[in-house]
Parts: C-alpha cells; sequence; structure tokens
C-alpha cells in the first residue's frame, strides 16, 4: 500500500503515516502548473481519513499523474518522493454559493466567508459575515458618493445610522429598507447573543443578495449593455 508522511489534520499527530486507499485524477487542473490529484488516505495515528490535494514535485514525471491508483501503487519507498501536500479538503470545498457579480472584493471575499460558514452549518457566523457585507458595501457608497449634506461622523462610523442616512438621501432604494434591517439586526443578534438557526442565516444570505445585486451587479449588467451598444452603433457607422 502506497503511504505519505505528513502532519494529520485530523488529530495533530506531526509527521506522522498515512495509508493511501485511492487517488482522484483531477485531469486538466494544475498548481502553479504542476499536475494536481486528490488522495484518500488514513492516519496510523488516529485511524481517521483525510482528502490530501496534491501537486506534482519538480522533475517528476507526468506518467504517475495518467493513471496514479496504478503507477503510485507499484511506487517503491513514500508518496513525498514525487508529490507536495498543497492542501487538504475542508468545508471550504462545500460552499457552491457564488457571490454576485461585479461586487468589491473586500465584500466578495466577506460574502464568500459567510458562505462557507453557512455550508459548514455555522449559522450564526454566517449571519456574522453577511452583516458585515452590509457594513462594508455601505461604507463604500457614503465614501465614495457625494451628497447635499455630509454625513456625521456618527453616521459614518455606526451601520445603523450609515442606513438611515443613505436612505435619506436617496442613496439606498426605499424598496431595500426591510432587507437591510433584517440583515443588520440578525447580523448582531448572531455576533451577540449566537441564538440563530440556519433558516435565519439562509434567509440572511437571501437578504444580502438581493442588496448586493441591486447595488453593484444590476448597475454593471446595465453599464455593459450600453457599452456593447455604443460599440456597435461606431462600428455601424464607421462601416458606412
Amino acid at each position: 500500500m502506497t503511504i505519505l508522511v505528513t502532519d494529520c489534520p485530523r488529530c495533530g499527530a506531526t509527521k506522522t503515516t498515512f495509508d493511501i486507499y485511492t487517488f482522484n485524477n483531477l485531469g486538466g487542473k494544475t498548481y502553479n502548473g504542476k499536475h494536481v490529484l486528490e488522495a484518500f488516505s488514513v492516519c496510523r495515528h488516529c485511524q481517521r481519513g483525510t482528502i490530501f490535494n496534491a501537486a506534482q514535485k519538480d522533475g517528476v514525471t507526468d506518467t504517475y499523474f495518467k493513471d496514479p491508483n496504478n503507477a503510485f501503487a507499484r511506487l517503491m519507498g513514500s508518496l513525498n518522493d514525487v508529490i507536495t501536500i498543497v492542501s487538504h479538503v475542508t468545508t471550504q470545498n462545500m460552499s457552491t454559493i457564488a457571490p454576485p457579480k461585479s461586487i468589491p472584493e473586500n465584500v466578495e471575499k466577506v460574502f464568500k466567508e459567510g458562505a462557507i460558514a453557512l455550508s459548514g452549518n455555522c449559522p450564526n457566523a454566517a449571519c456574522a459575515m453577511f452583516r458585515t457585507c452590509l457594513d462594508l458595501a455601505s461604507k463604500d457608497i457614503i465614501n465614495h458618493k457625494k451628497f447635499v449634506k455630509e454625513p456625521t461622523k456618527k453616521q459614518k462610523d455606526f451601520l445603523s445610522g450609515r442606513l438611515e442616512f443613505l436612505f435619506e438621501n436617496g442613496a439606498l432604494a426605499d424598496k431595500l429598507k426591510l432587507y437591510m434591517e433584517c440583515v443588520r439586526k440578525a447580523g448582531n443578534i448572531g455576533i451577540h447573543e449566537g441564538v440563530l438557526d440556519m433558516d435565519d442565516a439562509n434567509d440572511l444570505l437571501d437578504f444580502t443578495t438581493i442588496f448586493l445585486e441591486e447595488m453593484y451587479s444590476e448597475p454593471a449588467k446595465i453599464a455593459q449593455a450600453i457599452e456593447r451598444t455604443n460599440a456597435r452603433r461606431k462600428k455601424k457607422t464607421s462601416e458606412v
């Protein structure tokens, strides 16, 4: 049986031996230009399984990665001679919730964290992250939009005051008010009381998605459509 020596993410044992039971060739996927695969293994220390993401080492022939179950079974010695452990499969790999398009990078990062927490059955953590999406997005609006009357320091610093200011000054559509209040209040409960459940988290996912699509995705889609239309018209004019 092929073996691997590395740290166990399940029991914390360092440089322990794993028995490798099977490989999943990820085909065309690469890591820094190297072939990659998944290796299902069992730790000899705790007898629990882990799926490792592994990449081809420099100088190692591609042959191993064409049929890893056969090629590695004949390997004399440790799998460490031919592969490098990149990571292991965790709940992060379970999240299939894509963030809305065209949102700021910092908001997207936090949204993904909330989606991972949701996939891992951690509703309070998920709701806290969705509230943070609202916090970051509202700061983005208030810092980059010009207003007739500038917000006070309190309105800039606190989410409740910031949202109230943005609604009063027409920077947010009134139809979003109920959604935003739900996200803000439930997020606070998740942070301070920790009593939310998965239904609450799924609601906040929906509300946060609606808000981000309204603020970023839809305007970007319209702008792209206008750009395509202008490009077609310019092309037609030049052809006349």
